[in-house]
């Protein structure tokens, strides 16, 4: 029996610069921020021209990035973790939009 769903893929890396080329299709550079040993992980699931995933790293990080061209990038920050888009602070209720 096959299943048409689409598929879950998870990438790890112990560099904040192995971790920023997981992200499939994107051109980023992270710098870290904080002291002590980096893990990330990216949990994506690509639908088309649709990609969803959800990012967790263990150190505060500096992000530069491009998404896809003719796209909108939203996203939110999980928690208590504080965040910042364009150097404003993020509340936790807050959703983040930025062009592509």
């Amino acid at each position: 029996m096959s299943s048409n769903a689409p598929a879950l893929c998870r990438s790890e890396a112990t560099d904040a610069d192995l971790h920023a080329d997981n992200l499939r299709n994107w051109q980023q550079q992270y710098d870290q921020l904080s002291d002590g040993q980096f893990f990330g992980r990216i949990d994506e699931v690509a639908l088309g021209q649709l990609q969803i995933f959800t990012e967790h790293t263990s150190q505060a990080l500096h992000q530069h990035c491009n998404v896809w061209p003719d796209s909108v990038w939203l996203g939110f920050a999980v928690g208590e973790q504080q965040c910042r888009i364009n150097g404003l602070e993020v509340q936790p209720d807050q959703l983040m939009v930025r062009p592509g």
